[in-house]
């Protein structure tokens, strides 16, 4: 790999300049691998399900969000199976959050992704109606490995 050098300002020959501007191709590439996944992830159209719609996705990054007002959240960057393209999924609901750390995601980690819709709070204050926070959204969130456990787990009902 070369360095261009036809626009740089220093005094001296070609040579010279190459010279001083040499670099270590391994860590360059490194540099733009990691480049290349903060742009993907930057750029990535946001993941949005329609109730009752369900993508199988591998997680290809993890990053927080801390801007704005809310507290921090992570985004996964995801690879969609079914159109091949990469996604950010914000998982900034409550729910979303705690069923990730349970599960545990990291990069590489196959999940299974549904959302349920809109559901009302089955014991929701009087303040949490007045303002409006007596709604949350359910998805249901799986890997192989949850499912693998959960049917292990299975036990013949017991009347």
């Amino acid at each position: 790999m070369r360095v261009c050098t036809k626009h740089c300002t220093m005094s001296g020959t070609t040579l010279e300049r190459e010279k001083t501007l040499a670099f270590d191709a391994a860590k360059e590439a490194e540099l733009l691998e990691e480049f290349f996944a903060r742009k993907e992830r930057i750029a990535a159209p946001a993941l949005r399900l329609a109730e009752g719609e369900t993508v199988v996705v591998d997680v290809t990054d993890i990053s927080w969000f801390t801007e704005g007002d809310y507290d921090p959240y992570p985004v996964l960057t995801v690879l969609d199976h079914l159109d091949k393209k990469s996604k950010t999924f914000h998982a900034f609901h409550t729910l979303v959050k705690q069923r990730l750390k349970e599960l545990n995601v990291q990069k590489g980690t196959r999940l299974y992704l549904s959302y349920a819709g809109e559901r009302v709070k089955n014991k929701a204050t009087e303040e949490e109606r007045k303002m409006e926070r007596d709604r949350y959204h359910m998805y249901v969130i799986e890997t192989p490995e949850s499912l693998a456990a959960a049917k292990q787990e299975e036990k013949p009902f017991a009347w």
